[in-house]
């Protein structure tokens, strides 16, 4: 498979050509792992008791609908991204979904917030992020085999 050779992962400029070029999971992968550990600074900078270790990302093949879901009570905690969706929204992933789950596992170590809580909303208003609780992504791939 082509792999797209750029020497910053985290610039998604020019991506939709990439991903009809054939872009491989494996750069997706460096997409979201960058721009995790992006996240994860910024919200450190704020919450400087948090571990310096970025939560591992995951690309789960099985997730359709769902953009994405932070585990937390997990050691150590993670967060699992859909490809499908990944792949079709990238920018957005790396601007909001990516933060929204590692605000989750931030919230929950540092106020014992388990969902979209006030601990939660704290930790996105601190670091400036706007985002809501559910994502209006569509996975055309998705909805083209189940209207078959």
């Amino acid at each position: 498979m082509w792999r797209r050779a750029h020497k910053d992962p985290g610039v998604v400029s020019g991506l939709r050509l990439c991903i009809i070029a054939g872009m491989d999971k494996t750069y997706l992968q460096d997409v979201a792992g960058y721009n995790a550990r992006r996240w994860w600074n910024i919200i450190r900078k704020h919450y400087p008791e948090l571990s310096p270790n970025t939560p591992r990302v995951v690309l789960n093949n099985r997730l359709k609908t769902t953009a994405g879901r932070a585990f937390i009570e997990n050691n150590p905690p993670y967060i699992d991204l859909s490809t499908e969706l990944f792949w079709e929204y990238t920018e957005q992933f790396t601007e909001d979904t990516i933060p929204h789950e590692l605000a989750h596992i931030a919230a929950y170590i540092l106020f014992g917030d388990s969902g979209h809580g006030k601990g939660w909303y704290t930790v996105l208003n601190t670091v400036g992020i706007k985002t809501t609780r559910l994502h209006h992504m569509v996975n055309t791939k998705h909805a083209q085999r189940k209207s078959k």
